[in-house]
């Protein structure tokens, strides 16, 4: 990253000009002094002065206030002040932009403190512990303003407060459902700021599901959705969402071996999808800093509020250590990122082959592939399993005083969840269409009642 950048500290700006508003979104991460070009420092101050005094923000006042204290021509008077939102059409994107314009601060002081250590350490009575208290002491004055993490309880007690009132009132959900109605009664949604960690075997139907994860709050509620895709492409994704959407062989249409008709009917039951807010990136193999870097931009371009990642396994790790070590580093960052964007992240993730190795084939916590850290670093860890996948429970499966069909049956299976009660939730899956859906157990009862009735001859 280059150290200063004039278009992107006037893209700041502008954006300010244009929607003054946005002031208070951005003050505790861009103070004057981060701006490279002087006469930014300037524009950013008359801006910051005119709104925090409640007075209009746009290029005359600015122009004027900055007459006013005597550095218009040290600007570059009026003109240049005009220049300022020739480039943006909105302040969409000053979120991203400012952290830009502080991270390149950053590096700028980087730079010089390693200057004026390289010039400390020449010294012959150089101390070199007083050399790393100085390192320490300066870099944490940096980090002190990108983390601002510290709060103080009873504010944190309001907004807690705040927070359930709207829930009653509104009758608001706590978190950002799935639309599978079985599993939402259990989570209450997917909270901001957690990590979702759903692993499983080939073949059980981990991408159908995490797709499905996405497409509904998409699709459903309008809500941004951000996926990172290391296993398939953005095309074979679509090609799924598009059969779960149409009914259309899934297969067939990422072999591209349909007929017309079958094109219409995709091109008629996915209008709503081609709509929907999802970002797909398609990059593989990613290290940890690479995918923070990439869901950062995500989400300041796009305000995506869930990432979903498949899978952690595919992931490159960074350090030197054996891969345990990597997957343990990779999961620690991922619920890192999910706390420091507040958005929940559901992360797939491979299971060992042991599972196959016994006869009960339902995975337990200690299948977690190459890491038990996963497993401390998430909020909830679930697993999937189809037992008609490996033809067991032919005759139904028991789930409380019910017994489920086996076919098409997914068991989402809560191993570990914070503040949640660990059981199983039954699902439906379509291999076909890479579909997912709620497994309603009324409907099942009903028909199981119906069955009684149509085998009992003493009723007739």
């Amino acid at each position: 990253m280059n150290q200063h950048d004039k278009e992107i500290e006037n893209a700041v700006l502008g954006g300010l000009l244009l929607e003054p508003h946005n002031l208070p979104n951005i003050a505790s991460i861009l103070k004057e002094e981060y701006f490279y070009q002087i006469e930014n420092q300037f524009v950013y101050r008359a801006i910051k002065a005119l709104y925090e005094s409640g007075e209009t923000v746009d290029i005359l006042t600015v122009t004027q206030y900055l007459n006013k204290i005597g550095r218009l021509v040290e600007v570059g008077g009026a003109y240049y002040v005009s220049t300022l939102t020739n480039r943006i059409a909105s302040a969409t994107n000053i979120e991203y932009h400012t952290r830009i314009v502080h991270q390149m601060y950053i590096l700028r002081q980087l730079s010089l403190l390693g200057n004026e250590i390289t010039s400390l350490s020449q010294f012959q009575n150089a101390d070199c512990f007083d050399l790393i208290d100085k390192i320490n002491k300066r870099t944490s004055e940096l980090t002190s303003v990108v983390n601002n993490s510290i709060k103080v309880v009873g504010d944190v007690f309001n907004e807690m407060v705040s927070q359930i009132n709207e829930v009653i009132e509104k009758g608001l959900p706590t978190g950002m459902m799935s639309g599978l109605e079985n599993l939402d009664k259990q989570t209450g949604g997917w909270q901001k700021g957690n990590l979702i960690i759903i692993a499983a075997r080939p073949g059980m139907g981990k991408t159908a599901l995490a797709l499905h994860l996405a497409k509904y709050p998409a699709m459903a509620l309008n809500k941004p959705v951000g996926i990172m895709s290391m296993e398939m492409t953005a095309i074979e994704l679509v090609g799924r969402l598009a059969s779960s959407e149409s009914y259309v062989n899934a297969t067939l249409i990422n072999q591209k071996k349909i007929n017309s008709e079958q094109l219409q009917k995709i091109g008629a039951e996915c209008l709503k999808l081609v709509d929907a807010p999802i970002y797909i990136d398609e990059t593989p193999s990613l290290t940890l800093d690479q995918l923070t870097s990439r869901a950062k931009k995500m989400y300041y371009d796009y305000k995506i509020e869930l990432l979903v990642i498949d899978y952690i396994q595919l992931m490159q790790g960074e350090s030197k250590g054996n891969r345990e070590q990597e997957i343990s580093h990779i999961s620690r960052g991922l619920k890192g990122l999910a706390k420091q964007l507040g958005i929940p992240v559901i992360a797939l993730s491979q299971l060992s082959r042991k599972v196959e190795e016994r006869s009960d084939k339902r995975p337990m916590l200690s299948d977690l592939r190459e890491s038990g850290a996963i497993e401390q670093d998430a909020d909830m860890v679930a697993f999937l399993f189809r037992p008609e996948y490996y033809d067991m429970w032919t005759e139904g499966y028991e789930y409380g005083a019910k017994v489920l069909e086996q076919k098409n049956l997914m068991l989402f299976d809560i191993a570990k969840g914070r503040g949640l009660k660990i059981c199983e939730v039954p699902l439906k899956f379509f291999g076909e269409f890479m579909e997912v859906r709620n497994y309603n157990l009324y409907e099942e009862q009903v028909s199981d009642i119906m069955s009684d009735l149509e085998n009992n001859n003493d009723f007739l």
